[in-house]
């Protein structure tokens, strides 16, 4: 069962009501060390700007006191945060390499899917991700920094020419990178969460279980 940061605020943050119409993303993050500490100070941001709601984290490692948002549920695995956290919109997995393919997997059902580069360890973990993103309908959005690349403005140039040889209205369930926000009003709300700084930061390893693979 997870446990509460600190008390829920007896008043609403009014920072929650900028965004007039739209209710926050449920986010969870699941890692809150290393990069993880990262995406935990955009979310902070995002919450008081009332783009998302940082609803849960889970880390075999827990975060220091006054760490999280007030009413964050803290987690020690991914299965109890989703057991204890209906209604998620994103989940963000930011832990070792190791544990991403079997964390995405378990995520897919639930929530559409932000994962830290590199998305998995092997092209065979690729092609199961592939396939359960696009059997549950959900996206996987895969972080690299790639704002800061030389590459980024022909690449950006490629897809204007490929838009423009096809249509691109509808974007089905996969994986994809994210290089810059998505605009939209539904995925601009969700991949907020998922637009970070390019600064660089170390990962410090936490004591994440290689998860059994699944049956």
């Amino acid at each position: 069962m997870g446990t509460l940061s600190t008390p829920v605020p007896a008043e609403r943050n009014p920072a929650e009501h900028k965004q007039s119409g739209h209710e926050p993303s449920r986010v969870a993050l699941i890692g809150v060390h290393g990069f993880g500490a990262h995406h935990l100070q955009n979310l902070e941001r995002l919450q008081a700007n009332g783009v998302v709601r940082l609803v849960a984290v889970a880390d075999p490692n827990p975060p220091a006191p006054g760490a999280l948002p007030p009413g964050t549920a803290v987690f020690s695995n991914l299965d109890e945060l989703l057991a204890g956290t209906p209604a998620l919109d994103l989940v963000i997995v930011a832990t070792p390499i190791q544990t991403h393919a079997q964390l995405a997997l378990t995520t897919l059902p639930h929530a559409d899917l932000y994962l830290e580069k590199p998305p998995v360890a092997s092209l065979a973990d690729f092609n199961r991700l592939q396939e359960a993103a696009t059997a549950a309908g959900r996206i996987v959005q895969v972080g690299f920094q790639s704002l800061g690349s030389r590459a980024s403005r022909p690449l950006m140039n490629s897809l204007r020419r490929e838009r423009s040889a096809r249509s691109w209205a509808s974007r089905p369930p996969g994986v994809g990178c994210v290089t810059a926000p998505i605009t939209n009003a539904h995925d601009g709300r969700v991949s907020a969460a998922l637009t970070a700084s390019t600064s660089s930061m170390g990962w410090r390893p936490t004591p994440w279980p290689t998860p059994s693979p699944q049956r």
